[in-house]
C-alpha cells in the first residue's frame, strides 16, 4: 500500500507542470522537475528502505519484491523524464503562440 507514494511526483509535475505552462508566475518548468526528481530520490529511498525492513520482518529469504520495487523506481524516473520533455515542448509551442498573438500586424 505505501508504494502508492512513489507516484506522487508524477501527479505533482502532470498538475503543476500544467499550471506553469500556462502561468509563468511562481516558478519554472525547470527547477519544478528538479524539485520532483528530488522528491523522487527521496521517497525511492524511504520505499526501499520500509520494504527491506518489512522483507526482513516476515523472514522472507527471497528479493523479488525488492527487484519489483526497483522496477516500479526506474519506470517512474522515466515517466518523470517523458513528461517533463512532453511539457517542454508545450510550453515552447504555447510561448511562440502567444508571441506571434501579441506582435501587431
Amino acid at each position: 500500500m505505501i508504494n502508492i507514494i512513489i507516484l506522487l511526483p508524477i501527479i505533482i509535475q502532470i498538475i503543476l507542470g500544467s499550471i506553469v505552462i500556462i502561468k509563468n508566475k511562481f516558478i519554472s518548468l525547470n527547477k519544478l522537475t528538479l524539485l520532483n526528481l528530488i522528491l523522487q530520490i527521496l521517497l525511492s529511498i524511504i520505499l526501499i528502505v520500509y520494504n527491506n525492513n518489512l522483507i526482513q520482518k516476515r523472514e522472507i529469504r527471497c528479493y523479488n519484491p525488492m527487484l519489483a520495487v526497483f522496477g516500479l523506481i526506474i519506470i517512474c524516473f522515466i515517466f518523470i523524464i517523458i513528461i517533463f520533455f512532453i511539457q517542454l515542448i508545450v510550453k515552447y509551442f504555447y510561448d511562440k503562440k502567444n508571441v506571434n498573438n501579441s506582435k501587431p500586424n
